[in-house]
């Protein structure tokens, strides 16, 4: 079944819409009429808030129900379900494309070194990349991590949430939604941590201009020892990558459908570069980890 399926009555209470992320986002996405792309929509409240803002706003999740419940609520933007790791099947021409929360922590280093292929081949020239991740740097050095506790509808359930076998090459996250003592849900599920230097290093090599790296979406500085999060920005840079046989500054037509072609294709590495949820408050001296993920989804919100 899926997470969303017994999570929805919840969903608000532990991942509101937030008027500060949105805006960060927004600044990066040019005048309205223009295409932007939410990787790990979710339910789609910022899809939702660009179209009414005049975009051509586009969402895509892996767990269906959601995205049943973003068509059902934003009508005007448009919404596929699939997997992350296949956005290049999309055919559009983005001047934004934006993954927030611990979404990218889900693909495996193979499979995020090709995604960011493919996210550069989706932009416009001159387009932003925006991603949010957790801080590993800050929880690398652990050997398990308890969140706090989240009470929901009046303290009758509780969402519990911890990282435990942590290694610098994957985490266990699991997770579980309570009544009482009793699980309604519960799962366990590998996470691959992605320091601030490999995520410039895999994304320079791609092609991608770093255009700024944050701890937070109201602009910090980023601090490997005491940010929350990890937010960067890139912009597509000047040097071409090929991903599919396709022309990079060329972009993908046609917003109205997803298509999916072959997976053949080859790839150049650029050498720009040799060297890739909720908001939970401080815990035995580690900064608040940010996760605003939707844990479960083949990507997390």
């Amino acid at each position: 079944m899926s997470f969303y399926s017994e999570f929805a009555p919840y969903y608000e209470q532990v991942f509101p819409f937030r008027e500060d992320v949105y805006a960060f986002l927004k600044g990066y996405a040019g005048v309205p009429g223009g295409a932007v792309l939410d990787i790990g929509c979710g339910p789609g409240h910022y899809c939702g808030r660009f179209s009414l803002d005049g975009f051509d706003a586009v969402g895509i999740d892996l767990d269906s129900r959601m995205i049943g419940a973003a068509k059902a609520s934003y009508p005007q933007a448009s919404f596929h379900c699939m997997d992350m790791a296949e956005a290049g099947a999309l055919r559009g021409c983005f001047g934004l494309a934006y993954s927030i929360g611990n979404v990218l922590s889900h693909l495996s280093p193979g499979k995020l070194e090709r995604f960011i292929a493919e996210v550069y081949a989706l932009l416009a020239p001159g387009g932003c990349w925006v991603l949010q991740i957790v801080n590993w740097e800050s929880i690398l050095h652990r050997r398990e991590y308890q969140f706090p506790v989240k009470t929901l509808d009046g303290g009758e359930m509780t969402f519990h949430r911890r990282y435990s076998g942590i290694t610098p090459e994957q985490v266990r996250f699991t997770f579980s939604l309570k009544r009482g003592d009793k699980a309604v849900f519960s799962e366990e599920i590998t996470l691959y941590p992605v320091t601030s230097f490999r995520c410039r290093q895999l994304h320079e090599r791609a092609g991608f201009q770093c255009a700024g790296s944050y701890g937070a979406f109201g602009g910090e500085v980023f601090s490997g020892e005491r940010s929350a999060a990890l937010v960067m920005v890139f912009r597509k840079g000047k040097q071409a990558i090929s991903v599919h046989g396709h022309n990079p500054y060329r972009c993908r037509a046609s917003l109205e459908q997803a298509e999916f072609p072959g997976r053949g294709g080859r790839y150049v590495d650029n050498p720009v570069s040799e060297v890739r949820a909720s908001i939970v408050d401080a815990h035995d001296n580690l900064p608040p980890v940010v996760e605003i993920g939707y844990p479960d989804r083949g990507s997390e919100r």
